[in-house]
Formats: C-alpha cells, sequence, structure tokens
C-alpha cells in the first residue's frame, strides 16, 4: 500500500469518528399550541403582495427564479433595503411526485455559496428549494430593546415566503426547512412557529440569545457589542443582563411549541461562535430529537460538509416517508 492512500484513509477514519450520533432515548414530544399573547404578535394582513420576479441561471436539473415583495408588515423598518423580502426558488427539472419543498436560511453575513450549495443538491433530487435572503438590518442590530422587534420582523417575513408558496405552482403538503449559524436561529423559530414546516435541520444553531450575544466570537457579533458596550459605558455581564431583561423571542423559549420527533442539530464541539453549550441546551429543550456533535470549530465543521449533507438528506428522507405514510 503506498504512503497516500495510508494518509488518506488515516484522514477518512479521523473524518468519521469525529462525527459521534445522539438521540435521546426519551419519548418525543409533541408541540405545544402557540399561545395566543405570542401568536398576535406575529399577525399580517392577509392581502397577497405584488411580487418582483427575474428569472436566474438555468441547468439540467433545475432553473432558478428570483422572487422580491413588500413586506406585509413593519415592525421594524428596514428603509435601506425598501423593507423587500427576498428568495431564490431552485425549482427542480425532475420533482418528486409530491414536489417537497425545503426552505434554506443562509449564514449572517458573507455569499450565499453554502445555503446554494444545498439548494442545487437538494433541487437536484427532486426538491423545489426557497434560499431566503438576509433581512440585512438583523446584521447590524445588537440593541437589546430592538432585539424582539427584529425577530418578529424576520418571523413574520417568513411566514409570508411560505404563503407565496401555498399559492404558487410548487404548493406541497411536505416543507422542510434547515438553516447554518444564524439561519439556524431563524429555522428554530420558523419551525416553532409555523406548523405547516414538516421537518427541520438546525446546523450550528441553538438557544438561549442573550448568552450567544454576549459571548460569541463571530466578529460581527463581537465588533457590534463592543461599540453598544462603550456607547453604555458597560461590561459583558451587565450588557448579558439586559439581553435577558428583553429578549424573550428565543428558540430555547419557543422549543415546547416544536414537535422535537422532527428535529436534526448539527452541533460543533469547538464553536465559538455559536457556542457549543447553546446547541446543547436547545437539544436538550427538545428531547426525543437527534443529534451529531462534529469535533471542530464553527468554520471548521465546514470540512464535514460532505458527511452534514448525506445525514441530513437521510434524515429529510425518512421524515417524508413517514408523513406520506402519515405517521409523523
Amino acid at each position: 500500500m503506498k504512503l497516500y492512500q495510508v494518509i488518506f484513509g488515516f484522514i477518512l477514519l479521523c473524518v468519521c469518528s469525529s462525527c459521534l450520533h445522539h438521540q435521546t432515548t426519551t419519548q418525543s414530544r409533541k408541540a405545544t399550541v402557540l399561545p395566543e399573547a405570542i401568536s398576535s404578535q406575529l399577525t399580517y394582513p392577509s392581502s397577497i403582495p405584488e411580487i418582483e420576479y427575474e428569472k436566474g441561471d438555468e441547468c439540467d436539473n433545475y432553473r432558478i427564479h428570483l422572487y422580491e415583495f413588500v413586506t406585509a408588515k413593519v415592525i421594524h423598518p428596514d428603509k435601506k433595503n425598501q423593507n423587500l423580502v427576498k428568495f431564490e426558488l431552485f425549482e427542480s427539472k425532475k420533482p418528486l411526485s409530491d414536489k417537497p419543498a425545503l426552505i434554506i436560511h443562509p449564514i449572517s453575513g458573507g455569499s450565499y455559496i453554502l445555503a446554494r450549495y444545498f439548494a442545487r443538491h437538494f433541487s437536484s433530487r427532486g426538491w423545489n428549494c426557497l434560499v431566503i435572503k438576509r433581512y440585512k438590518l438583523a446584521r447590524h442590530v445588537i440593541q437589546p430593546s430592538s432585539m424582539n422587534p427584529v425577530v418578529r420582523q424576520v418571523i413574520i417575513n417568513h411566514k409570508q415566503v411560505l404563503d407565496w408558496l401555498d399559492r404558487s405552482p410548487w404548493k406541497t403538503e411536505f416543507i422542510a426547512d434547515m438553516g447554518v449559524s444564524k439561519g439556524a436561529l431563524q429555522s428554530a423559530m420558523l419551525t416553532a412557529t409555523d406548523k405547516r414546516i414538516k421537518a427541520a435541520v438546525f446546523m450550528l444553531g441553538g438557544g438561549d440569545l442573550p448568552y450567544v450575544l454576549a459571548h460569541s466570537r463571530e466578529g460581527g457579533v463581537t465588533r457590534r457589542r463592543e461599540q453598544y458596550m462603550e456607547q453604555e459605558g458597560i461590561d459583558r455581564e451587565e450588557f448579558h443582563r439586559r439581553m435577558l431583561i428583553s429578549l424573550d423571542f428565543d428558540p430555547l423559549n419557543f422549543a415546547k411549541y416544536m414537535d422535537s420527533s422532527k428535529i436534526l442539530h448539527v452541533l460543533a464541539r469547538f464553536d465559538l461562535a455559536v457556542p457549543y453549550r447553546c446547541g446543547q441546551l436547545l437539544y436538550e429543550a427538545l428531547p426525543g430529537s437527534q443529534k451529531y456533535t462534529l469535533l471542530a470549530g464553527h468554520y471548521s465543521a465546514l470540512l464535514f460538509l460532505p458527511f452534514i449533507t448525506s445525514e441530513t438528506e437521510d434524515f429529510l428522507i425518512t421524515k417524508r416517508k413517514l408523513f406520506l405514510n402519515k405517521q409523523l
């Protein structure tokens, strides 16, 4: 056996042994009903918005459509972006019989390369995939008093994308949802507040947002947190305290509104952007959900992308089959 074969085999062994699968033996918990006090904060006019459309690229497996519309309800204005909701539809050219759909929430900054990677992968396998563009203002807000309105705005925007899907030629009964990093936090909130989501995958996400915002080492969060702390003349402990008081639209608080059997978590043990303890807290708040723990950090988790993709696909295929057989 040649040296490069030994080295490759060793690397493959390390990668495979660095992915730990967990599923609590506790029976899965069904979702409780969202209280009126919360659902009333997420209402919006039911009028059909005027949709702007542009045709995108096309290949053998899918065609891309670009859409945008003005949100039906403005809670936290985003004047620079004209309060627009934008998304890309990767329409599968070989859709499965029930035309399943996958909503994809991207990371907080940079390009959409990772979200589009998942969209290309799943659309080539018969899923219609919607990549929701970022609500840009949410990236720059870290004031405690603004956090709840921003989270509510994002949820309302995403619900309207589901409304659009329900009226479109791609309407389906099985809608799955997934997000990475900050996108995983948004995926959790949408899953908890909209029962049209039948399965969800939270990658490098978690709960306890006050702790995430106070302790994350992600560059953008750190910079905005330090700016706020300097302006207010406070330390990190006081910043955390203010977040605890102000921010209650948190995946950890909303875990009871999710059916835990429909959830898969993918966490990184050495994650410093969304601390591992926060992902573990959300996992423990959803008894019966599944979890993979990668022996990696927030960014080095990309080394496991083929594994993550494969396990995500297997999970969603299983949940879809259960749904079609009326067992989910």
